[in-house]
């Protein structure tokens, strides 16, 4: 009796035993079914998060692309445009060079011309005090010849009184 409750108990024990396996059984499928669609979503997840960074690693060397091309032709602006000044610049040295050039070939030739007339007027200048000096020794001896003319004709006059006034006394 003992044996045939011990079967018993053992019997329901292992139907209870097998009962807990096969509850075990199915919710380890049950289980290893959800870790499966847990598996794929984050596969799926790991995949779409892989692509998100993906498109924005494209979306920022665009970007990167982008801002470097502008900043190529804002700088290829920015060059022209100091090259088109700097042209001018030149254009307006040059023609202000050339305007200074022209200027200073004038003045040099008013100096040439200048240089000839103070050289040419020295020349008289030099004639004209020599006629000058000439002039005053000319005068000089014109005086003297004046002043003894003049003492001769004093010296006449008087001459010339004495004899009118013997002249009276003898008409007397």
């Amino acid at each position: 009796l003992v044996v045939k409750g011990n079967a018993s108990d053992l019997s329901s024990n292992l139907e209870g035993t097998q009962r807990e396996r096969d509850s075990l059984a199915a919710q380890l499928r049950s289980t290893q079914q959800q870790l499966a669609a847990l598996q794929e979503q984050h596969d799926k997840h790991v995949l779409e998060v892989q692509a998100e960074a993906k498109t924005q690693r494209a979306a920022a060397q665009e970007e990167r692309l982008k801002e470097k091309s502008e900043m190529k032709d804002s700088f290829a602006r920015e060059m022209q445009d100091v090259q088109r000044r700097h042209s001018e610049q030149l254009d307006a040295l040059n023609a202000r060079c050339a305007e200074l050039e022209t200027a200073n070939r004038k003045l040099r030739d008013i100096k040439y011309e200048l240089d000839t007339k103070v050289s040419e007027l020295s020349h008289r200048s030099g004639t004209a005090e020599g006629k000058v000096r000439s002039l005053e020794d000319e005068a000089a001896r014109l005086r003297n010849a004046n002043q003894q003319l003049a003492l001769e004709r004093h010296d006449k006059e008087v001459a010339s009184s004495e004899f009118k006034s013997r002249l009276t006394g003898l008409d007397e």
